[in-house]
């Protein structure tokens, strides 16, 4: 029961008990939970990544940090040449791995992020960008947490990733609250002028602070202002 509000109509499948609340949420009435065991959504119709730069961002409130191994936030599924990206309980860090040329995970120097202190029942924004062929970067709350060099070219593949499971049986599931997720194919939103992600100097970016709109699910979004009188002689955007 998910809508996607881009308009590029990618489907989502759910296995588990995944659920919509509103007892706790970053903007809005409602939020995603997974109580941590079997929860995950299955992502239809996402194009290959390949080559491009792109982007994913989204905020998370863990109810438990310390349950399966590792909380996956995204991953590939099948032949291994996606990213995946989710919380590792053992070094209390988020930790990336991406596939190579021959489908086998790259030996990236257990990357992980620099922060490490994150806390039950709080919300935090996470994102992780392409923004070179060789360069993936994170951020929490903003703030650097990580640079890692890849393989040029290896991140491609036909398999549907996932939000909540790493796949292979691992069971690591997220186990907590997923609001405001957004992910951009083709482009990098640190790089993209507009966007709210954008980083015009420095390393870091404010995060939002409002829920994304359709106007934000692309950087070629316009907003458009219309001025109404009303009997209070209100302006309504």
């Amino acid at each position: 029961d998910l809508t996607d509000s881009s308009g590029n109509s990618i489907t989502t499948t759910k296995s588990g008990g995944f659920s919509r609340t509103g007892s706790r949420s970053k903007f809005g009435n409602s939020a995603a939970y997974s109580d941590g065991s079997g929860d995950y959504l299955t992502l239809g119709n996402v194009p290959v990544l390949g080559s491009s730069l792109w982007g994913l961002d989204f905020w998370f409130n863990a109810t438990n940090l310390s349950g399966s191994g590792r909380q996956t936030y995204f991953a590939g599924t099948n032949d291994h040449r996606w990213f995946a990206w989710g919380y590792e309980e053992s070094s209390g860090k988020f930790k990336l791995e991406v596939g190579n040329d021959s489908g086998q995970w790259q030996s990236l120097g257990s990357p992980v992020g620099d922060k490490s202190n994150y806390a039950e029942d709080t919300w935090y924004h996470m994102a992780i960008s392409r923004v070179a062929s060789t360069t993936i970067k994170t951020w929490v709350d903003g703030v650097l947490d990580d640079t890692v060099t890849i393989s040029s070219g290896s991140i491609s593949c036909s398999s549907n990733p996932w939000i909540g499971d790493w796949g292979g049986g691992q069971g690591w599931h997220i186990d907590g609250y997923l609001d405001e997720y957004r992910m951009q194919i083709g482009e990098s939103p640190q790089l993209t002028s507009g966007d709210p992600l954008y980083i015009s100097t420095g390393t870091g970016f404010t995060p939002p602070t409002a829920a994304y709109s359709a106007a934000t699910t692309s950087a070629t979004g316009t907003l458009i202002s219309t001025a109404q009188t009303a009997n209070a002689s209100q302006t309504k955007v």
